[in-house]
């Protein structure tokens, strides 16, 4: 039987490490709970794909409220609700899993892109993710925060690192779109 070379060896343990890590990642994302505001991102979703458009007066109070209605993750269940009602709620979960492979990949992204090796970077995933991964429990509005927060740190960091300041623009779009999604884009100010 031949022997393997050192560079097979080291391409098998990186490509056993990396899956390892993945099945980590999607076994942290994996709880799920109950959460009523999923029900609520559900509601709008309905309220706004419904015959009356966007809804600008809060139709599920039991008090009356301000008019008009100002609903700050309303796009959340613009999101949601086609996805919910055309996949159910493995859709949902489907989604979260992908929010969170996404999150860890644009840190992985950033951290490479500063230099860190394969196996811290590695590490950092894996303590990320069981940081985060409460988060990830019910299907919610903060996996957008957690992803656009990655995503931010990675366009400022490419853009340090390699002196092109030019698509810096990108923050404002992804701002606007973030700030409707989760109230967590205060986390950035």
């Amino acid at each position: 039987m031949a022997q393997l070379s050192l560079k097979d060896r080291t391409l098998n343990l990186k490509t056993t490490a990396v899956a390892c890590l993945i099945i980590f990642i999607v076994y942290r994302l994996s709880t799920t709970k109950a959460d009523p505001d999923l029900w609520g991102y559900l509601a709008f979703g309905r309220l706004f794909w419904g015959p009356g458009g966007f809804p600008y007066q809060d139709v599920f109070a039991y008090v009356p409220t301000l008019s008009p209605w100002v609903y700050h993750e309303w796009l959340t269940g613009v999101v949601f609700y086609p996805l919910y009602l055309t996949l159910g709620a493995a859709g949902l979960q489907v989604f979260k899993y992908a929010m969170g492979l996404a999150t860890e990949g644009v840190i992985y992204l950033t951290a490479r892109r500063r230099g860190a090796e394969l196996f811290p970077t590695g590490l950092t995933l894996g303590f990320t993710i069981a940081a985060i991964s409460t988060g990830y429990s019910p299907v919610r509005a903060q996996v957008f925060t957690y992803f656009f927060f990655a995503l931010y740190l990675y366009l400022l960091e490419s853009a340090r690192l390699s002196g092109r300041w030019g698509r810096l623009w990108l923050l404002a779009p992804i701002q606007v779109i973030w700030c409707n999604l989760h109230g967590g884009f205060l986390a950035w100010g």
